[in-house]
C-alpha cells in the first residue's frame, strides 16, 4: 500500500502521460497504450483508475490509483454508497440504474454539487444497480 499525494490510500502505479493532464487530477484515467495513461475516451464502459497529481507534460509520471481510497472530483450530486462511474470528462458520475455499466468506485461521502471532491472507494466491478 502507498499513500498518494493527495492522501488517498491503495495501490498507486505510475505511467506516462500522453498528453497534458494538469487539470486532470483526481479524475477518471485509463491506459491508453503501453505504460501510458490519458483522458480521451473515457465512459462508463471503460475500467479506469483516479489520476493523483498533475503531469503538464506528455511523457511526465502519471499516478494512477486503481484500488484504495482516493479523492474523486464529481460530474454532479450523490450520496454515500453510491456507484460511480466515469463521465465522459473524468469526472465521477453515478452509475446508470437499470443499466449495465463498469463501476469503478464507491462513494464514501455525498456531494453536494459538480464540482465537489469526494472521499471515494476505487474499486472495479460490474453495476446493474445504482446504488450498494
Amino acid at each position: 500500500m502507498a499513500t498518494s499525494a493527495g492522501g488517498g490510500v491503495g495501490d498507486v502505479t505510475s505511467y506516462k502521460a500522453a498528453h497534458d493532464l494538469s487539470s486532470n487530477q483526481y479524475r477518471f484515467i485509463q491506459v491508453t497504450a503501453a505504460n501510458t495513461v490519458g483522458s480521451t475516451g473515457i465512459s462508463g464502459t471503460t475500467k479506469c483508475g483516479i489520476l493523483q497529481n498533475e503531469p503538464a507534460v506528455a511523457g511526465l509520471g502519471a499516478d494512477v490509483m486503481f484500488t484504495g481510497i482516493s479523492k474523486l472530483v464529481m460530474g454532479g450530486t450523490c450520496s454515500a454508497g453510491n456507484r460511480l462511474e466515469s463521465g465522459t470528462d473524468g469526472r465521477g458520475v453515478i452509475a446508470d440504474s437499470g443499466t449495465t455499466s463498469f463501476c469503478n468506485a464507491e462513494a464514501l461521502e455525498a456531494a453536494s454539487a459538480a464540482g465537489d471532491i469526494i472521499s471515494v472507494n476505487q474499486v472495479a466491478f460490474i453495476n446493474t444497480s445504482a446504488t450498494a
